[in-house]
Parts: C-alpha cells; structure tokens; sequence
C-alpha cells in the first residue's frame, strides 16, 4: 500500500468509525449505564463482530451483497430490528426502579451488532475497492486496508465507551441516567433508520 493510499483509508476511516452510528451510540449507552470495566465484555464483542465482517468483506463479501439487492435489504431490516431490541434493553435495564445490579448488554450482544450493520458494509465495501492501487495485488492491499480500519475500530469505539462513563458522571442521579441512556437509546434507533432514506455514514 502506498503512503496516499495509507492516508487516504486512515482519514475515510477515522470520519466514518469515530463518527456517531448504532455500535458507537451502543457503547456511549453502555458506558453510562455500567462503567467502563463492567461494559468490556460488550466492547469486546463488537471488536469480533467488526472483525469478522473486515475479513468476509476483504475476502469478497461485498460482491454478493452488490449483486444481490434483496439479501442487503433483508441484512438492513434485521439489523434495524435488532438495534431496536438492543436499545429497548438498555433503557429497561436503566429506568427509575430497575434492578440497579443489572447486566449491561453482554459479549455476544455486542459481537452481532456489526454483522447486522448495513452501514459497515457500505463503509467497508468503499475502503477495500476506492484506495487500492491498480496493477498491484490484492490481498496484500486488502490485508494493509483492513488492519488500518480494525485499528481504528479498537482506538474509537473504546472511546466512547469511556464517553459514556464521563457522562453519566457528569449528570449524576439515577433519573438523569435514565433520560441520558434513553437519549442514546433513541439516537441508536434513528442511526440504522437513518441510511433507509440517505447515504451511509458512521460506524
């Protein structure tokens, strides 16, 4: 890969997965709800959800998905549903009288969030065709634009995790916690609705 090429996915990469999108907003939410230590296993989880879907999609996952409409919008309504319930989860597991002991959401919760992403898909499907250099081979530059995007997956969604700690100690009081993880709740499910009516944007 070339140092343009490097720049060029590094910057593409760092504006879609930094920027606000269901696996984010997940994580902010679960890190006000249950700290940073305690919503680990849930981070951890959507790093292998991310990263198996980086490898289906370097090794040409986007092709079918491009030629077969109807599997991505099928991946589109399932990965709405699922957000959805995810959203519902956090907000039950924070309202004023639940269980202040609750689970936050767990590993293999978060390791579905990025396969029933439509958004990663357009993300990805861009950084594995638009920076490649012609001529050269692919799976050295498959290989080199996937660990870019992983590594910026690690450094991102990590951070707003910790966001979402420094907010929910910002608004201190079960009630605020409550409308803050609600909020984020609602701003998940606007985030895959999001893409049904625009372009893609964020992780």
């Amino acid at each position: 890969m070339s140092w343009q090429a490097f720049i060029g996915v590094f910057l593409f990469g760092f504006v879609t997965i930094a920027t606000p999108g269901p696996a984010n907003l997940a994580l902010m939410a679960a890190g006000a709800g249950a700290g940073v230590k305690r919503g680990v296993p849930f981070l951890a989880g959507i790093w292998g959800g991310g990263f198996a879907v980086l490898v289906a999609m370097g090794a040409g996952l986007g092709v079918l998905l491009a030629s077969v409409p109807d599997l991505y919008r099928a991946l589109q309504v399932a990965g709405i549903c699922y957000i959805i319930y995810l959203a519902v989860r956090i907000v039950r597991a924070g309202a004023p009288g639940a269980d202040e002991t609750a689970e936050p959401p767990s590993f293999w919760a978060g390791l579905l969030v990025h396969p029933l992403n439509p958004k990663i898909y357009a993300m990805t499907m861009t950084g594995f065709t638009a920076f490649l250099t012609p001529g050269a081979a692919y799976g050295p530059q498959a290989f080199a634009t996937g660990a870019v995007l992983m590594g910026l997956m690690l450094l991102c969604t990590s951070a707003w995790l910790a966001l979402g700690e420094g907010l929910s100690a910002l608004m201190a009081g079960a009630r605020r916690g409550f409308y803050l993880r609600l909020v984020l709740a609602g701003a998940m499910v606007i985030s895959v609705l999001l893409p049904l009516f625009s372009g893609p944007a964020g992780f």
